[in-house]
């Protein structure tokens, strides 16, 4: 039915359900004394109420709802889109130009190290080699 409400000082209007025997259920902002005048917007012939009030507010929250509702769940899937896409930004393939840094770095690298794998390898025979000696010694 019909129910008063107030927010910040101002009545919100009611919007009744009405309903036409050919064309199912409409909506229309009206009154109680007019309810006997209400005619179907599409045929004309007269409607009868369905007893329920909804108010113009609260249909307006529920659509606001169901709107953000729906602009989160597409916000979303649009930044999951986007950091699939990134990952794949990510690794691209290489040009040549970056194969050709990549080969001058390991033949760089190797450079550096086949003297000091060298070095290592002779202190490790000296090593052996001064056991040895000790190991003869004590025998």
């Amino acid at each position: 039915m019909f129910r008063l409400n107030f927010i910040a000082g101002e009545t919100r209007m009611p919007v009744y359900q009405f309903i036409c025997k050919k064309h199912g259920r409409f909506e229309k902002i009206t009154i109680k004394a007019e309810w006997d005048d209400i005619r179907c917007p599409k045929c004309g012939a007269n409607a009868r109420v369905d007893q329920k009030c909804i108010f113009e507010h609260d249909i307006f929250m529920k659509k606001l709802i169901i709107n953000s509702v729906i602009a989160l769940l597409l916000g979303g899937a649009a930044l999951i889109a986007c950091s699939n896409n990134q990952e794949a930004e990510q690794e691209p393939e290489k040009g040549v130009i970056e194969e050709m840094t990549d080969r001058a770095a390991k033949e760089a690298v190797n450079r550096i190290r086949t003297p000091l794998n060298k070095a290592r390898s002779a202190a490790d025979q000296e090593e052996e080699r001064l056991n040895d000696m000790d190991e003869s010694l004590k025998k």
